[in-house]
């Protein structure tokens, strides 16, 4: 990833992994936001611009293989790009052999805390980070997951945005949106598949004690790759709140 990214160290326990031994996929995240924001530490950066702070629009999470428990595993991340509206962040997760295991790609935007509207980014700002890591700050198009004609046969299920999956954001954590993916498919699919890649797209906010209707497709196999995919999506009140496509691999 090159010597200015920053690296962290984790070990997978008991208390990060499922009933197989694999690494949660919440997990994956918590650990990717950690290392950020021990990044920013690390360079006395505030995580917060004038009563702003950075969320997430877009995810893109391609898992080569699943950490194991008792593993240990290195997380690396720098930036990617800035410009006045958004920015990207790479992260990238190695086992002790060097081997890619996940990566990474994530969007973000700043956004006021107290009007919960997007903010464009300062100058200042964005050629500091041109000074300090080299990225680039040209106009890219932003990448967006598209949906298929939405199925009648689409399984719901609706929940509560409860306390415990809100963060210092005063909204549901991106790690929550994962939990929520991951136990909409019943456990028989948990054992035939296994996640290869995750791409989520975060459209509105969701706001506390908000009931959502998490609702996704059944997963469609590839003949030729032996591969799935399915889709899923986020709504309450005519609001979409984010939605995500999922590729699957046998076990």
């Amino acid at each position: 990833m090159g010597k200015k990214a920053y690296t962290a160290t984790f070990t997978v326990s008991d208390y990060d992994v499922n009933m197989f031994g694999d690494l949660h996929l919440r997990r994956v995240l918590q650990w990717m936001n950690q290392t950020m924001r021990e990044q920013d530490r690390a360079l006395d950066r505030p995580f917060s611009l004038d009563g702003n702070t950075w969320v997430y629009i877009e995810q893109d999470i391609k898992i080569h293989r699943w950490p194991k428990l008792g593993e240990s595993i290195r997380i690396s991340t720098r930036p990617d790009f800035f410009n006045s509206m958004y920015g990207s962040r790479l992260f990238e997760i190695r086992d002790q052999k060097g081997e890619l295991i996940i990566e990474n790609w994530g969007l973000y935007c700043l956004m006021d805390l107290e009007t919960r509207s997007l903010q464009r980014i300062k100058r200042e700002f964005v050629e500091q980070m041109k000074e300090d890591w080299g990225v680039p700050s040209d106009a890219r198009p932003l990448k967006r997951t598209k949906l298929p004609e939405w199925p009648k046969e689409a399984e719901e299920r609706t929940i509560t945005a409860g306390f415990s999956t809100l963060d210092s954001n005063g909204h549901v954590n991106n790690t929550a949106y994962m939990d929520w993916l991951v136990d909409s498919m019943p456990f028989q699919t948990h054992k035939e598949w296994e996640m290869s890649q995750v791409t989520i797209q975060y459209l509105k906010e969701v706001l506390p004690d908000t009931r959502v209707t998490i609702s996704h497709t059944p997963i469609e196999l590839h003949t030729e790759s032996g591969e799935g995919e399915n889709y899923f999506r986020l709504m309450s009140e005519g609001n979409l709140h984010a939605t995500i496509r999922v590729k699957w691999r046998r076990k």
